[in-house]
């Protein structure tokens, strides 16, 4: 048996909930749950920024890429490195609002911290730089993240022809 004066509240019950109300698609609730974390002494981890963050990409809204960039300045000010969750999750949310600019920001930044992007980072590099002014950026850092090893998927293909057969 375990002692109740020996244990010690952390952030992985408040992670599960963060979680999973990102997944049930109520944001509003992984927020305050993150707000309830911060409030009550506990840190919050990586994993935590990481789910809110996710949560946001659940529910479309109008300025769902200052959300998320709210929560990314708050992981930094913590001093928690963002991890690929957490670029992936913002990166998602600049797509959406086609803010191009910032997911060229963010591609920089993985860049610097030696992130291995994936699929997911690419397919939303794409999307964010869809418009046609940006379609140039896009496929330069696009080549960019290929020839650091990024994987292709068909999606990304596509959405990279479109652009270029907008321009």
């Amino acid at each position: 048996l375990v002692r109740a004066e020996t244990l010690r509240p952390n952030a992985i019950p408040f992670n599960a909930v963060i979680s999973g109300c990102g997944k049930s698609g109520e944001w509003k609730l992984s927020h305050q749950t993150l707000e309830i974390l911060r409030c009550s002494g506990i840190l919050p981890t990586l994993l935590s920024f990481g789910a809110a963050l996710t949560a946001i990409t659940t529910g479309v809204l109008v300025d769902t890429w200052l959300k998320a960039l709210h929560l990314y300045s708050q992981m930094w000010w913590m001093h928690l490195l963002p991890d690929l969750v957490a670029f992936n999750a913002l990166g998602s949310a600049a797509a959406v609002s086609g803010q191009w600019l910032l997911m060229l920001r963010l591609m920089e930044d993985a860049t610097k911290m030696r992130l291995q992007c994936d699929a997911i980072t690419g397919t939303a590099l794409v999307s964010a730089c869809e418009t046609l002014s940006a379609w140039q950026e896009g496929l330069v850092s696009w080549r960019s993240l290929r020839q650091d090893g990024m994987a292709v998927n068909l999606i990304q293909l596509n959405s990279v022809i479109s652009n270029v057969g907008k321009g």
